[in-house]
């Protein structure tokens, strides 16, 4: 446990000294099976729960969003569960301004394993995009940056193990069918776009994220507030691809690779049915090529849950 306690605090260090510009995340980490909260916390077992949230994130050419979501889970049975969150973004940059609904995602949940203070789970879902990627203003087509959703839906499958306050999951996500319509071309390709900073994406087709979170609940407070720091690891499988103007198919070279982030939650239990969530979460390894525009070089969560 020494070692954890180091590991997380190095990370921490590291990070502070770091200009961080890669906390990338397609859909499956804001999943709330996927915080990793502990079965430890809960005096009573719940059947369903409410959240309604807010998040803030700095992204590429200090492009702000904003993006509140609700979300629903409940057990259908002690083993099974379902869960389904709306989202929805506000976008604000030196390009335009956008609000759009992003996307739909439904979740289930299947308890191969408990015990007292530990389980392990398995996680199968589906992200539903509610728009085509192809925003535009005056006549022209939008970079991803400025798109509300990825235009893919996407299957989740993964694991989730929880014991006592440690939390560990591993998660698949991989677009499935793909809806995006996304059409910018970088300037080198059509000299009246805006100035050379976003990549071309026309016809992007975005590859799968394998990814990873490990944390650890603190209690403090006689069990009231708990302080839960994590690692969160999104490795990208392939490089993404878009088409040329003479409709041939290419790579975006170093969209493959991994992207490390830090994350802080605080957890407050006004009950043991109600809590409020705070969250903080930055990068501090990333990789070279972004294109889908999912950077963030800072994010800043605030969500309130009932269970009933």
């Amino acid at each position: 446990m020494k070692n954890f306690y180091g590991l997380i605090l190095g990370v921490f260090l590291v990070s502070n000294n770091l200009f961080g510009q890669g906390c990338s995340d397609a859909g499956v980490c804001s999943i709330n099976i996927m915080k990793n909260q502990s079965t430890s916390i809960l005096e009573k077992p719940v059947k369903n729960a409410i959240e309604a949230g807010l998040v803030y994130g700095i992204g590429d050419f200090d492009i702000q969003y904003l993006t509140p979501y609700v979300e629903y889970s409940g057990r259908i049975t002690n083993k099974f569960g379902l869960a389904a969150k709306l989202i929805y973004t506000y976008i604000s940059g030196e390009i335009t301004h956008i609000d759009k609904l992003s996307d739909l995602i439904f979740v289930a949940d299947y308890i191969l394993m408990q015990k007292e203070f530990s389980s392990i789970s398995a996680i199968a879902g589906i992200k539903i995009p509610l728009d085509d990627s192809n925003i535009e203003k005056d006549g022209e087509v939008l970079p991803m940056h400025y798109q509300s959703s990825l235009g893919t839906y996407d299957l989740v499958l993964g694991l989730n193990y929880l014991n006592h306050n440690l939390g560990i999951n591993l998660a698949l996500q991989q677009p499935i069918v793909n809806i995006n319509q996304n059409s910018f071309f970088a300037p080198h390709d059509n000299l009246n776009s805006v100035e050379y900073k976003y990549y071309t994406t026309n016809m992007f087709e975005r590859k799968g994220d394998i990814v990873n979170r490990i944390s650890y609940n603190f209690p403090i407070l006689n069990k009231k507030l708990f302080f839960r720091p994590s690692i969160l690891s999104i490795y990208h499988l392939a490089n993404d691809e878009y088409t040329d103007r003479d409709g041939v198919k290419k790579e975006i070279e170093n969209s493959r690779g991994i992207t490390m982030n830090a994350n802080i939650f605080l957890n407050y239990y006004f009950a043991t049915t109600k809590q409020l969530e705070l969250s903080v979460g930055f990068p501090f390894l990333i990789r070279e090529a972004r294109p889908a525009g999912l950077t963030r070089e800072l994010v800043i969560a605030l969500e309130y849950q009932i269970r009933f």
